[in-house]
């Protein structure tokens, strides 16, 4: 495998601690006959625990210099997918339909950038998943999982959707390259969109 430099224009700080992988794995309780879909599997190493479980695994990396080793360490996986693109702009829905998925979970290692944005966009979709477990900055966690009376934008985003759990904070050096702050992972289940007599973009507007 080739060395690739972290870049910082696609806010990667890559997760090594074995331990909190395997964490995340548990805490997601995929079974042999789930579909994942991963954002940004980076090295691959969050990765190569979601294949163990049996799942049939979607791994979307925008980045062209990861793709490579990526495809290289998972040739022999029939359940992995190594999709290089943006998930901001690929179209999953049609994705996920020409593969016969109507049912999957969200388990990834977010950009701290793009936090926000790639939540709703799954929240937001036609086909939203049925979980979600993201590991986020701490500070984002913490908003997102606030209580009414202290709730921001963020939080009533999310939890219209589905329900926040706030599952176990991550230190920064767990990291590489390390970043300044600490992370932690959540989980957003019963995720849906029956709202009794409400307009979904005119509660947003």
């Amino acid at each position: 495998m080739k060395k690739v430099k972290h870049k910082k224009s696609l806010g990667q700080n890559f997760l090594h601690d074995k331990k909190v992988i395997e964490d995340i794995v548990r805490l997601s309780e995929i079974k042999k006959d789930d579909t994942v879909v991963e954002i940004g599997p980076g090295e691959g190493v969050l990765t190569e625990e979601l294949i163990k479980t049996g799942a049939e695994v979607f791994a979307i990396e925008i980045d062209k210099d990861l793709i490579e080793n990526l495809e290289e360490r998972f040739r022999y996986n029939d359940n992995c997918t190594i999709i290089n693109d943006d998930v901001r702009s690929f179209n999953l829905p049609i994705f996920l339909q020409e593969q016969n998925v109507d049912k999957y979970k969200v388990v990834a290692n977010l950009p701290y950038y793009i936090t926000s944005l790639i939540i709703r966009l799954f929240l937001e979709s036609v086909t939203q998943p049925s979980e979600m477990v993201i590991m986020v900055q701490k500070e984002v966690a913490d908003r997102i999982c606030a209580k009414p009376g202290s709730m921001s934008v963020l939080a009533v985003s999310v939890q219209f959707y589905g329900v926040p759990e706030y599952l176990f904070t991550v230190n920064a050096s767990s990291f590489e390259p390390v970043p300044k702050v600490d992370s932690a992972v959540i989980k957003i289940k019963n995720i849906n969109r029956t709202f009794e007599g409400i307009q979904e973009k005119k509660f947003f507007r």
